[in-house]
């Protein structure tokens, strides 16, 4: 019996990946130019590579979060309490996950995560071995990181309208100039972080993005009018590396959903490898083909259900989530990619008017998330009194 849960829970941490890549990669697309949104295989694919390439290189940050740092497992009684707290996080996350997905709702994988840990931890030993204030700190980003990326995009809506209105192309290369060379400021220092440290990443990825920045706004006084071109390749590639940094931080973020619980299995089953790394690497490639087959199911209720989005203030949406999960990620705490998604477009959906927020499409995504956290605590705690019995 126990070798069959722990295959069924295997599977089912690999499947949790599969829809989250999807999940991940709707919203990535979701926010994009009418070009960019296509249904066409090729963009997914290469938004899921960036996705799974930020799951392997960053996704340890929130592994561990995950793995060890909402239940603490040297308090759990018996050798299969382990074994018995990953297996009911991964069943009852799939089950909502599933559900989600099937009827298009952009749910946050990292929300039922620990909705399911939480659940298991009252169901194991009560809120003796919960981390609460782990717990009460993740809650509240929850409700921190949609105001801030909300307040960000509101912002630089706000700074484009003004940029746009005074018609000096000089400035708005400026304003992209920005944007690009602290988008590439962020995805090398979260690269580089890995392997270097935090100081050193830093110094050379502020280095790099300072010269960038000096050699753009040089380049673009040597020009002469029409800079229509030139500044339409700026955002072109401005865009691009945005798009980038979004598939690192989604993949950083949201591969410890299941490389967490994946990892307490490997660690049940073969306390003698790199379990976490282990889980990490397979969890990244599920992570990879869910993007690319079925993210495109997500990108519609995103795209458009909240708010019409043009190119422009779909790039806002797109830098101010970037922004604010480089945030998320650096500090390692399993957030909401959705809901830090959705308050940067009702943030900009507002900046242009309350005519343009579908309001109740927004109210109906807070109570869908809500209500799916609810279950999963409820989920996972009904599985784990189940396991207890059957095992």
């Amino acid at each position: 019996m126990y070798i069959v849960v722990l295959l069924v829970a295997v599977a089912i941490s690999l499947g949790i990946a599969m829809i989250n890549g999807a999940q991940n990669i709707g919203k990535i697309i979701g926010v994009s130019t009418r070009r960019v949104k296509r249904r066409s295989r090729l963009v997914y694919t290469a938004n899921a590579v960036f996705m799974g390439i930020g799951a392997f290189t960053l996704g340890s940050r929130i592994s561990k979060t995950i793995a060890k740092g909402i239940i603490d497992f040297s308090l759990l009684p018996g050798e299969t309490s382990q074994l018995l707290a990953s297996s009911s996080i991964v069943f009852s996350t799939i089950i909502v996950a599933s559900i989600s997905l099937h009827y298009k709702i952009p749910l946050s994988i990292s929300q039922l995560v620990v909705g399911s840990a939480i659940g298991t931890g009252l169901a194991l030993c009560g809120l003796e071995c919960l981390n609460t204030e782990r717990i009460a700190l993740i809650v509240s980003s929850w409700i921190t990181t949609p105001l801030i990326a909300g307040l960000t995009s509101t912002v630089l809506y706000k700074l484009d309208e003004y940029v746009s209105s005074r018609g000096n192309p000089r400035i708005e290369v400026a304003l992209y100039t920005f944007y690009f060379s602290f988008s590439m400021f962020i995805v090398q220092y979260l690269l580089l972080s890995e392997f270097t440290g935090p100081e050193i990443s830093f110094v050379y990825a502020l280095f790099f993005a300072i010269n960038i920045a000096l050699a753009l706004i040089i380049y673009s006084y040597t020009l002469e009018y029409p800079w229509e071109e030139e500044l339409d390749i700026l955002k072109f590639y401005t865009q691009s590396i945005i798009v980038l940094l979004l598939g690192l931080s989604y993949g950083a973020h949201d591969i410890g959903n299941a490389a967490g619980p994946l990892s307490l299995i490997f660690s049940y089953m073969y306390p003698s490898i790199d379990h976490l790394h282990t889980a990490i690497t397979l969890t990244s490639l599920a992570f990879f083909v869910g993007a690319a087959i079925w993210g495109y199911r997500i990108a519609g209720t995103i795209g458009g259900g909240i708010t019409p989005l043009t190119p422009t203030t779909g790039f806002i949406v797109q830098v101010s989530t970037a922004f604010t999960l480089f945030l998320v990620v650096s500090m390692g705490i399993p957030s909401s990619i959705t809901l830090t998604l959705l308050g940067s477009i009702a943030g900009v959906g507002y900046a242009r008017g309350l005519n343009y927020v579908n309001t109740k499409m927004l109210i109906k995504i807070n109570l869908f998330w809500i209500v799916g956290v609810a279950s999963t605590i409820v989920a996972s705690y009904l599985f784990t009194m189940l396991f207890k019995i059957i095992l």
